[in-house]
């Protein structure tokens, strides 16, 4: 096989393979059936991942430990890398050995059931999913909200400051999520989707299987009690406004010069003729005012912003008008109807 396919592999596999494993053969990458296959388990994820590789031998079955095949790789860039010679690893280079024990190839863990397909969704929504996954949170107590939620026809996440719930072209007929490490590694590509049936009797949870060019991702969701999103999402506005997007952030950034440094704190004030931004560091006593470039206002308001977060909203809004729905200072900001952002206390 060519290095640099290897290379691609390695890079994602590296998102998976854990270095404080509690299961010590899931160290190794597996060689089996033509493929390379790297599993995570974890108290939140149980993931295994699987790359195609028809450069090998059909009837080779091995373990390489994941840290020396990574090494190997990150050496040998260029050419090829054979791998079909059980315990040794051939390249332009020179040749690697290896020893595992045979006897661990059947203790290789894998997530097993009836998988039925259900869904499919296209590169436009790979995209989304992309963009969802940084919105969601890092939180061990709840593995949920480490997940990006397919719902209807919007792909939803949330780490409880601000909330992505973009609409999608595709809608699945049943919810799904996916974990962070499974959008982490997915190519700008389709995917197939198929749901393992009721009633297997293995030890992980609601399993998914996802089947793209020439790899397939397997993965278990312990439980599907997303919280509801659209709860949180105001049905009325009293105040309206639309600005120019360059404008903002150009604005946005020069008051996070002087705003305070942990807080980021940040005051929007709106009037029926005017649009203001404006921070203050009461530690330096240093401050920042100006006016923004707005198209058209409705309703008065004064409200906190944290600027990181809102620079971080407006990365994923692709049009050049800023659209700001708002009820009140103590509620959310809606922008363009596809983010939301919990405001700050002035």
């Amino acid at each position: 096989m060519k290095a640099q396919d290897l290379n691609e592999f390695v890079k994602k596999a590296t998102k998976i393979v854990s270095k404080k494993n509690t299961l010590p053969v899931i160290d190794n990458v597996l060689i089996s059936n033509q493929k390379l296959t790297v599993f995570l388990l974890d108290n939140a994820n149980k993931i295994e991942y699987s790359k195609e590789f028809k450069e090998l031998d059909r009837n080779i079955s091995a373990l390489v430990n994941f840290e020396f095949l990574k090494k190997i790789v990150s050496k040998v860039k260029k050419g090829d890398i054979d791998l079909n010679t059980v315990g040794t690893i051939k390249t332009d280079k020179g040749i690697f050995s290896y020893e595992f024990n045979e006897a661990q190839i059947s203790d290789f863990p894998s997530i097993e059931g009836t998988f039925e397909e259900f869904f499919s969704f296209g590169s436009g929504e790979t995209k989304l999913l992309k963009e969802a996954v940084s919105f969601v949170a890092n939180d061990e107590l709840r593995p949920v909200m480490n997940m990006v939620l397919y719902s209807e026809n919007h792909i939803v996440g949330s780490d409880a400051h601000l909330l992505y719930y973009k609409k999608a072209k595709r809608s699945p007929e049943q919810d799904f999520l996916l974990p962070k490490k499974v959008i982490d590694i997915l190519s700008d590509d389709a995917y197939t989707i198929e749901k393992r049936k009721k009633g297997n009797n293995t030890p992980f949870g609601n399993a998914y299987y996802l089947v793209g060019d020439m790899e397939t991702i397997t993965y278990t969701v312990d439980s599907m009690n997303y919280p509801n999103y659209q709860a949180v999402i105001p049905c009325e506005h009293s105040v309206y406004c639309e600005v120019d997007k360059k404008d903002f952030v150009e604005k946005l950034d020069l008051a996070s010069l002087v705003s305070n440094k942990i807080s980021g704190l940040v005051k929007l004030t709106q009037t029926s003729d005017s649009l203001e931004l404006s921070a203050r560091d009461l530690d330096s006593e240093r401050s920042y005012k100006s006016g923004l470039k707005s198209f058209k206002n409705e309703g008065e308001i004064e409200i906190g912003l944290k600027d990181k977060l809102a620079l971080k909203c407006f990365k994923y809004i692709d049009s050049h008008i800023l659209e700001m729905k708002m009820t009140d200072a103590s509620r959310a900001i809606i922008w363009n109807d596809c983010i939301l952002q919990m405001p700050m206390m002035l």
